[in-house]
C-alpha cells in the first residue's frame, strides 16, 4: 500500500491486493499543511492503519488523529483519538486461536482535545485500545496513569506497561490499582489489573 497526494489537499490511498489488480481508495482531503501517513497493516485483516498529522512543528505534541481505510470494504472509519508519531506508541496483539479480533494498544498523545484525552478528560498519554472488529476505543486505566512501554505476551493475553509515576491529579483508583512505579499486566476482557511494583 502507498500513499498518494493527488492534488494539493487530495489524497488516495493505493494497493494491490495478491494477485489483482491495483486498486484506489480515495481518501477524504486535508488542508495544505496536513498530511497522511501510513502506520501499518493491521495483522490478519485487509484493513491499514493511517494517522494525519500537521507540518507544524506542534505535529510532535499533538500527534495525529486515527483513522482506518478498509481495502476490501473501501471505506475509511476516523476515531476520535489522537497518538504520536512513534511507532513505540503502538503496540498490535499477536493473533490468538480462537480469539481471532485484531486489537490496537496505543498511547494518546500528550496534548489536543478532549479526544486526546480520552472520555474522562485528563492530560494526555493514556492507555487506549481498538478492537478493528468492533470498531471500539476505550480507556481501561483509571486517570492519571501515563503507561510507558506497551508489549504484549507471546501469546497475545495479556499487556505488559510501565508506571513510573502518577500524575498529581491522579484519581483514588489510580493510586489503589498503582501503589508503586513498577511494571503491570492488562487482561484486556478483565477490568483488574495484575502487576509487580518494583
Amino acid at each position: 500500500a502507498t500513499l498518494v497526494r493527488a492534488r494539493e489537499t487530495v489524497w488516495d490511498l493505493r494497493f494491490k491486493p495478491g494477485d489483482e489488480a491495483a486498486r484506489v481508495l480515495p481518501l477524504d482531503d486535508l488542508p495544505a499543511d496536513s498530511f497522511y501517513t501510513l502506520r501499518a497493516w493491521i495483522p490478519g485483516t485487509q484493513k491499514v492503519l493511517l494517522q494525519t498529522y500537521t507540518a507544524s512543528g506542534g505535529a510532535l505534541l499533538t500527534g495525529g488523529q486515527l483513522l482506518v481505510a478498509d481495502t476490501l470494504a473501501a471505506t475509511v472509519t476516523r476515531y476520535d483519538a489522537r497518538a504520536p508519531l512513534d511507532d513505540a506508541a503502538f503496540a498490535f496483539r499477536p493473533a490468538r486461536a480462537g480469539d481471532p479480533a485484531p486489537l490496537l494498544a496505543f498511547l494518546t498523545s500528550g496534548a489536543g482535545g478532549p479526544e486526546a484525552r480520552g472520555p474522562e478528560g485528563g492530560s494526555g498519554g493514556r492507555l487506549a485500545l481498538l478492537d478493528f472488529e468492533t470498531n471500539q476505543l476505550r480507556y481501561p486505566l483509571p486517570e492519571g496513569a501515563a503507561p510507558t512501554g506497551l508489549a504484549w505476551q507471546p501469546d497475545g493475553a495479556r499487556l505488559a506497561f510501565s508506571i513510573n509515576g502518577l500524575a498529581a491529579d491522579a484519581s483514588e483508583e489510580a493510586r489503589r490499582v498503582f501503589p508503586a512505579p513498577g511494571i503491570y499486566l492488562l487482561d484486556p476482557r478483565a477490568t483488574s489489573i495484575g502487576g509487580s511494583g518494583a
